[in-house]
C-alpha cells in the first residue's frame, strides 16, 4: 500500500483520462519495474477508464497491449486465452512462474515489432499472417498501404534513435500513427490542427523534437553509443568461419603448452589431447630420426 510518511494515509492522485481521484494502490494498475515516467511505480490512467478501452469492441485487444508494453508486463499467449478477463490475467502475472517476466518474455504473437518488421525498399504487399500480426500491433483500421508505411517509418526511427523501453516503443508507435492521420487529413484536405499538436507534444514526450535531437547530437559519445548499440541489436556480428578462428595459432598454443600440462599437473583429464599430441609430435624426434643423424 502506497501511504504518506506524515499521514500515514493511503496516497491518491487524479487520472489523467477522467480527473477522478482515487487511492493509487487500488485505483491504479502498478507497473513492473521502476519507470522516471511513473515515478510514484503506478500508471496514470485509472482501473476504470483502462477497463472502458480494453472492453471497446474494435481497439480493446490493441489498447491491452499498449498497457502490457507501457506497464512492462509480458504476453503470454496461454495465460491469456486462459483467464476470465484483462483484469483477471494481470492478477494472475503475480504467480511465480510470470512475476519475474517482462513486456521483453513476450510470446512472438505481440512481441516487439521485430517479428513482423519486413524491408519495405521492395516490399509490394503483405501476407495473411502479416496483415494479422499488423493489426495485432498498429490496431484494426488501416489499409495494407498505410501498414507498409507505419513499418517502415518505424524502421527508420528503429535505426536512428534507441528505442529501448515499451514507454519508448509506445510513443514512437504513436508518433507514426499521428502522422499518418496528418497525412490523411491533408490528401482529404480537412483541418489536421489537432493531429499537428498531438504530434508535436508526442515528439516533445520522446525527446525527438528537432531542437531536442540537435542538442543530443552535439554528444559524441553518446551519438557513437547509439550506433553500436543499433549493430550489437540489429546487426549482430557473426561467428567467424573455422578457417578464421584462430589465423595466429594462439588458441592451440595456449592449449598444448598451458592447458595441457596444467591440467596434469592437478591430476584432472587433458580437455585437449588431440592438439597436445600434435604441438608434441611437431616438437619431437623419434629414435629412429636420432640414430639415422648420429
Amino acid at each position: 500500500m502506497v501511504v504518506t510518511k506524515k499521514t500515514k494515509t493511503a496516497a491518491k492522485k487524479k487520472c489523467n483520462k477522467c480527473a477522478v481521484e482515487y487511492r493509487i494502490d487500488t485505483g491504479f494498475y502498478k507497473i513492473a519495474q521502476t519507470d522516471a515516467n511513473f515515478p510514484d511505480g503506478y500508471v496514470n490512467v485509472c482501473r476504470t477508464c483502462m477497463k472502458e478501452e480494453w472492453e471497446d469492441e474494435y481497439s480493446g485487444f490493441e489498447n491491452f497491449v499498449d498497457f502490457l508494453r507501457v506497464a512492462n508486463l509480458p504476453y503470454k499467449k496461454d495465460l491469456y486465452n486462459n483467464s476470465k478477463d484483462k483484469p483477471n490475467y494481470i492478477r494472475s502475472l503475480r504467480n511465480k512462474a510470470y512475476m519475474n517476466l517482462r513486456h521483453k518474455d513476450s510470446d512472438p504473437m505481440v512481441e516487439e515489432k521485430g517479428e513482423i518488421q519486413v524491408r519495405t525498399n521492395n516490399l509490394k504487399e503483405l501476407s495473411a499472417e502479416q496483415m494479422e500480426e499488423c493489426a495485432l500491433f498498429w490496431g484494426k483500421g488501416y489499409d495494407e498501404e498505410e501498414y507498409i508505411y507505419m513499418m517502415s517509418e518505424y524502421e527508420k526511427y528503429t535505426r536512428n534513435y534507441v528505442i529501448d523501453s515499451p514507454v519508448m516503443e509506445a510513443l514512437v508507435s504513436k508518433i507514426i500513427q499521428t502522422d499518418l492521420k496528418i497525412r490523411r487529413a491533408n490528401e482529404s484536405g480537412q483541418d489536421a490542427s489537432k493531429d499537428i499538436k498531438t504530434y508535436q507534444e508526442l515528439l516533445n514526450s520522446a525527446h525527438l523534437k528537432p531542437s531536442q535531437e540537435k542538442a543530443a547530437a552535439e554528444n559524441d559519445a553518446n551519438t557513437f553509443g547509439t550506433f553500436i548499440k543499433n549493430i550489437e541489436d540489429n546487426e549482430p556480428i557473426a561467428a567467424p568461419l573455422p578457417q578464421f578462428q584462430d589465423v595466429d595459432g594462439l588458441t592451440k598454443f595456449v592449449r598444448a603448452f598451458f592447458t595441457a600440462p596444467m591440467a596434469k599437473s592437478i591430476g584432472v583429464d587433458n580437455p585437449f589431447p588431440d592438439e597436445y599430441k600434435e604441438a608434441m609430435e611437431e616438437l619431437s624426434i623419434s629414435m629412429e630420426e636420432a640414430e639415422g643423424e648420429s
